[in-house]
């Protein structure tokens, strides 16, 4: 269980403090898919940058698994939450195979190699997506809906309960739409516990569990 409590998230420079969320307190669960609803500007990548350490909390606890998310290292974190970008440019044109090999990161010591066992683990990784064909193909000349099929590929690499999916599909097609967000609502049939941001009431509608809708600097609805 991931539980955030009556957490104020912003941004802080020196004495310089911006709240933009304020009082948020919510738990999700295993096996959940919960959708945060919200305009765009309204908090959520906010919220996804706090829970990925990025960003210090201003106030209040996020616990992970009962471990306080401040506490946490990177390295631990990473063992814990994955996360799957809106797009990614990588600057240099990798093999698909290598960019989920990439979510094995956590697993590797600082010094030391990819071994067998996590190349292993990219290659079921792609099975379980689909993408198999794709292993050998360039990341940057494969389509939209591909790619956002490869970041889940390497986020399921990593190994972790936690799956934070920022607007994973605001940039694809309709039927691409409907192709990722299906797959995301069927790892959760597998134990997968998903935070999945949204500005689509659609997308909240047909594939969550249950809704956390975000306004006006607070939580507007939670159910």
């Amino acid at each position: 269980m991931i539980e955030v409590k009556d957490a104020t998230l912003g941004y802080k420079q020196g004495r310089i403090q911006k709240e933009v969320l304020h009082h948020l307190s919510f738990t999700f669960d295993k096996g959940q898919l919960l959708c945060v609803l919200g305009s765009n500007g309204v908090g959520k990548t906010t919220l996804y940058r706090t829970m990925l350490g990025l960003l210090p909390l201003l106030g209040g606890q996020v616990l992970i698994d009962g471990e306080n998310l401040s506490a946490m290292s990177a390295k631990s974190l990473a063992k814990k939450i994955a996360y799957v970008p809106q797009y990614h440019n990588p600057p240099f044109p990798y093999r698909v195979f290598d960019v989920v090999l990439m979510g094995r990161g956590a697993h590797v010591s600082d010094v030391g190699t990819p071994s067998k066992e996590d190349c292993k683990i990219a290659e079921e990784m792609l099975g379980k997506m689909g993408i198999s064909h794709l292993r050998d193909e360039v990341y940057t000349q494969i389509s939209g809906g591909e790619r956002q099929l490869v970041l889940i590929a390497r986020a399921l690499a990593q190994q972790t309960d936690y799956l934070l999916m920022d607007e994973p599909a605001s940039s694809l097609d309709f039927g691409n739409q409907l192709r990722v967000l299906a797959c995301v609502r069927g790892l959760t049939q597998e134990g997968y516990t998903v935070l999945l941001s949204t500005h689509n009431p659609q997308h909240a509608l047909t594939f969550s569990h249950r809704i956390l809708a975000l306004h006006g600097g607070g939580v507007a609805a939670l159910g």
